[in-house]
């Protein structure tokens, strides 16, 4: 007999304490980019870095056979970046400081990274065998390689 679907509250009770520590980090980073602001250039970097490695985090179990799945989901995920981010939304200042015009898409995006996240790890609990499947890893690691992608094609678009 199969062990049983664990419940909603299930979940969030066994989920680790400092994945809700990530959460409002996440929120807060999410929410300062609504609001115009001047930084640094490493500033400007930071976030985008910092979240691709999370997201890439979990392309670290992909096999050669999941490479092209990867590589299109990275592909298309950096074109979708570059095209969403509006030219001038960024602008060097004269003392090499950057203006960054505040958005929404930010804290949306980071909200999606965490989400997709949370439910691989959580799949990855309570399915394992499901965690394992080849088709559910390809789905996966594409997402999570789009992710990467449009950060990344977000953050090359707002250095043009």
């Amino acid at each position: 007999m199969p062990a049983p679907t664990p419940s909603l509250a299930d979940i969030v009770t066994h989920t680790p304490f400092w994945v809700w520590g990530v959460l409002l980090l996440v929120l807060f980073l999410g929410l300062q980019r609504t609001q115009d602001r001047t930084v640094s250039l490493p500033r400007l970097l930071f976030f985008p870095v910092v979240l691709g490695l999370y997201a890439m985090s979990g392309l670290a179990s992909a096999t050669i056979e999941m490479l092209p799945a990867v590589i299109v989901g990275a592909v298309a995920g950096g074109v979708g970046g570059w095209l969403l981010e509006p030219q001038g939304a960024t602008r060097r200042l004269p003392d090499g400081r950057i203006f960054v015009r505040g958005e929404w898409i930010s804290l949306i995006q980071v909200l999606v990274i965490f989400v997709v996240r949370y439910a691989t790890g959580v799949i990855a609990a309570t399915a394992p065998a499901l965690a394992v499947d080849p088709s559910y890893r390809m789905v996966t690691l594409s997402m999570t390689a789009a992710l990467t992608g449009l950060l990344l094609g977000r953050t090359v678009a707002r250095l043009r």
